[in-house]
């Protein structure tokens, strides 16, 4: 048994054609911007101090979550009686 080669992809039958540059920086405006190590520290620093808030999140999401089986154990007990 031998392997059939991989389709040939979308991406590699437009390579013939020219890129569109026409929402291109220019090179000028590219070298005022920001590192890309710079930009991942920033970035780094920003996770850092939103993950108290997505674990404080989660926690209220749980509390949340657990009062309502209780509260909807409660209700399928009432409503057996």
């Amino acid at each position: 048994m031998r392997p059939s080669p991989r389709p040939a992809l979308k991406a590699d039958a437009l390579s013939d054609q020219p890129i569109d540059l026409s929402h291109a920086l220019p090179g000028k405006t590219l070298a005022k911007l920001p590192s890309s190590a710079e930009q991942l520290k920033v970035l780094d620093s920003q996770l850092k101090l939103q993950t108290p808030q997505v674990a404080a999140a989660k926690h209220k999401s749980d509390a949340l979550a657990a009062e309502a089986v209780a509260l909807r154990q409660k209700l399928i007990a009432t409503a057996a009686h």
